[in-house]
């Protein structure tokens, strides 16, 4: 139950980052703001603008809650089949631009309602990935250092990324996921954290 809550808590701050206890209450059907402050304190919070602000940094929620919003490499995903959006191109702006029909890989709710797919067009990645796969991507998810990232590089579109932390002045430092060299694309944006891959066979 309180793993429940905090996790609807947390997804309340992410679509809405600057929510407040008591509207963040209505959202979750009581009565009082008194109540979420208490699931908040139990997680070791003061308040909601500390809640609010590590969530927003990515230091929470924590291993527990994580991994119900995570698919880990090569184990079985026991949710029903839901569908999710698909795309296979990056508007202007870097965000994915979306097709009609959904993609249905197993995925749990809580990334269904966010998470989309990628149809993978191009070359230069193989074998990790290669043209036809699709992406699951998780643009809600904070990537942590090593992770696969779909980014939007100006000028070139679609990219994949492994993330390899920040630079002095702040510039993601990031690494050709095959090849390893480092290029450091201050004006790559992060799309999402990869979390599957589907190949036909």
């Amino acid at each position: 139950m309180p793993e429940d809550v905090l996790s609807q808590m947390v997804q309340l701050v992410r679509d809405h980052p600057s929510i407040g206890a008591e509207a963040m209450a209505r959202a979750l059907g009581y009565a009082q703001s008194k109540t979420v402050l208490y699931w908040m304190r139990k997680a070791g919070f003061r308040g909601i603008r500390s809640f609010r602000d590590a969530v927003l940094r990515g230091d929470f929620p924590p291993p527990g809650i994580q991994a119900a919003l995570r698919v880990e490499e090569g184990e079985p995903a026991p949710w029903p089949a839901r569908g999710v959006p698909a795309s296979e191109r990056l508007g202007p702006s870097g965000m994915p631009v979306f097709e009609s029909s959904p993609y249905v890989p197993r995925l749990p709710p809580a990334l269904a309602e966010r998470g989309f797919a990628f149809r993978w067009r191009l070359g230069g990645y193989e074998p990790l990935v290669v043209p036809g796969d699709v992406l699951v991507v998780d643009p809600g998810v904070r990537p942590h250092e090593g992770d696969l990232c779909l980014v939007a590089v100006p000028g070139q579109g679609p990219a994949l990324r492994r993330i390899y932390g920040s630079l002095a002045d702040g510039a993601t430092l990031w690494a050709h996921p095959v090849l390893g060299h480092p290029d450091r694309e201050a004006a790559a944006r992060l799309v999402g954290r990869v979390l599957q891959l589907w190949r036909s066979l």
